[in-house]
């Protein structure tokens, strides 16, 4: 009978040129998680939570592979944030 072996997974927050970069292994692979977000305080906390998720859905076994779930959730709350023009002035 098989034993489940408890994986660890440490994720790097790195500045690369001036944007958020994720870096982890995860069955002996690296994975590395592009941002256009800028590296300062406020932006930290928003990867960490990135981190976070991806730890929770590695535990949880739901990791997605292709990172597409984690690039979404960056960028969704980007474009919340950005004021929308009007069109047609009032």
């Amino acid at each position: 009978m098989g034993r489940k072996i408890s994986q660890t997974v440490t994720i790097s927050f790195l500045d690369d040129r001036g944007k958020i970069r994720l870096r982890f292994r995860y069955n002996g692979q690296r994975y590395t998680l592009f941002t256009s977000i800028d590296y300062d305080k406020p932006n930290l906390k928003t990867a960490k939570r990135i981190g976070k998720a991806i730890k929770a859905d590695i535990d949880n076994e739901t990791f997605d592979t292709s990172l597409e779930r984690y690039r979404d959730s960056i960028l969704c709350p980007l474009f919340s944030q950005k004021r929308k023009r009007q069109l047609f002035p009032l």
